[in-house]
């Protein structure tokens, strides 16, 4: 026979319990069940600072998340009452618990009777029953965490061994800093036996709007919060739910001062909620709508893109070879589109579009890229028409960035680069001797050479542009 393994054990208020991780038997649906129902009072107790239970259930949570057991409690971890961070680790064991990788029992007491040798004698008095489970009401909580304005949802109170429906009553409150606002009382029975007890909720948006009011906002720090705790003669249901927070759909208009009208043109417009959360949408046609946005104070303004950085991924490349357009960008919203345009530059330094590509950009911040090819056949042409404005420099483009009608300083300079051939004959139409230097002069100030063989000479990696090509002298006299 196999004995389960025994992880931990624990003291609470009502016995000790059990705790085995990831036990070796099967599990059916009755002990499940029980485990359970053990599992929310411990929860209930550690969100309530019961010390025992707090250092152990740390520590289960540490095992489950394969660390070491003493790692959990080493006086960094501190959770407030029904704070979001306690609900979360009450989340965790709780899924643990449904995957079979923590099972929790109540230790049964044994009971030993001695016989004493006495005669028993009649006494009048109530008939003996076995002792009874304590009842209890325990884990105040909301169905969920968050909720729109004026949507209902529950508030769930779990009870255990009750042995006849209990009176109670929910009281809920708005939280005020300093202190707090009772706003609902709620009558309810919580039914005998053991489960979860749920009341349902609303809060209307007249009501919300009243609870925030204009003074209260100005002074709140955080969002519209409510919370709520258990009225009961016996048993009683210690501490309160955890945060309540109660969302809503804000629309922005943007409007022109000076005649009031909408605003038709795209923008980007920032909402930052009462969490210090930001939220990005593009307006259109003048509004921005933002749907489930925490109800409280909100920061809102109109974001302008920008860019920076702009560059080509080479500063030449040889033509007919694609580059690539590369530039940073902040102040946007993900899936929005800027428009790299793409520029000659002429002789006075004008500029002249020739090509564009729409780039979307996939963040708030980061850096985009687009690709560009100028074909030779095209190169070619853009020399040509610099000819008549005897423009000497070489060839060049240049891009910059647009979106939402904000648009980027020029990036750097990009040369195309390619190989000249040139075919020599004497006025006689005859080919040159083979062997003679010739050297070319680019665009760019740079010399290449090379020496003519059948009549051809050919030079490598020659800027875009303007060139002189010619015997080099000095290298035919200093020969023999």
């Amino acid at each position: 026979m196999v004995v389960d393994r025994l992880d931990f054990r624990v003291r609470t208020q009502f016995g000790d319990v059990d705790i085995e991780l990831y036990p070796r038997s099967s599990i059916d649906a009755a002990t499940q069940a029980a485990s359970m129902r053990e599992l929310a009072r411990l929860v209930h107790d550690f969100k309530y600072r019961q010390p025992r239970v707090r250092r152990v259930v740390l520590e289960v949570l540490a095992r489950l998340r394969g660390l070491p057991a003493n790692g959990a409690h080493d006086g960094t971890i501190d959770f407030d009452l029904g704070s979001p961070q306690a609900d979360a680790v009450g989340r965790d064991l709780e899924s643990a618990a449904r995957a079979g990788h923590l099972l929790l029992r109540r230790r049964a007491v044994r009971s030993v009777v001695v016989p004493l040798e006495a005669t028993d004698e009649p006494v009048l008095g109530p008939e003996s029953h076995p002792e009874s489970p304590p009842q209890q009401l325990f884990n105040p909580r909301w169905s969920v965490p968050r909720v729109e304005v004026g949507a209902e949802l529950s508030a769930i109170v779990s009870h255990a061994d009750t042995r006849a429906p209990v009176a109670a009553t929910i009281v809920v409150s708005e939280m005020e800093a300093g202190g707090k606002k009772e706003v609902a009382r709620i009558r309810t029975n919580v039914p005998a036996g053991t489960g979860d007890h749920a009341v349902s909720w609303s809060r209307s948006p007249d009501d919300a709007h009243a609870d925030l009011g204009e003074e209260a906002a100005s002074r709140r720090g955080g969002p519209l919060e409510y919370r709520f705790h258990v009225e009961s003669l016996s048993p009683t249901c210690a501490g309160e739910s955890g945060p309540l927070w109660l969302t809503n759909t804000v629309t922005v208009n943007l409007v022109k001062e000076l005649n009031r009208e909408k605003h038709q043109r795209a923008r980007v417009v920032v909402l930052r909620d009462a969490v210090s959360q930001e939220s990005r949408v593009r307006s259109k046609d003048g509004s921005a709508r933002f749907e489930k946005v925490l109800v409280g104070p909100v920061q809102i303004r109109v974001a302008t893109p920008s860019f920076a950085s702009l560059s080509w991924s080479a500063p030449q490349v040889p033509v007919g070879k694609p580059v690539e357009t590369v530039f940073r960008y902040q102040d946007a919203v993900a899936g929005m589109k800027a428009l790299v345009v793409i520029y000659e530059v002429n002789h006075d330094g004008s500029e002249t579009e020739i090509d564009s590509r729409k780039v979307e950009l996939s963040a708030v911040a980061g850096e985009a890229r687009a690709s560009f090819t100028r074909t030779e056949d095209q190169a070619e042409q853009d020399v040509v028409a610099h000819e008549p404005e005897g423009d000497t420099r070489p060839l060049a483009y240049r891009f910059r960035v647009v979106a939402d009608g904000e648009w980027s300083q020029s990036s750097e300079a990009l040369w195309l680069t390619h190989a000249v051939s040139i075919k020599l004959a004497d006025a006689a139409g005859r080919a040159l001797a083979a062997g003679l230097p010739l050297v070319l002069a680019a665009a760019d100030g740079t010399e290449h050479r090379a020496v003519i063989s059948g009549g051809k000479a050919r030079f490598d990696d020659v800027v875009f542009g303007p060139m002189t090509v010619k015997l080099e002298r000095a290298a035919t006299e200093a020969a023999p």
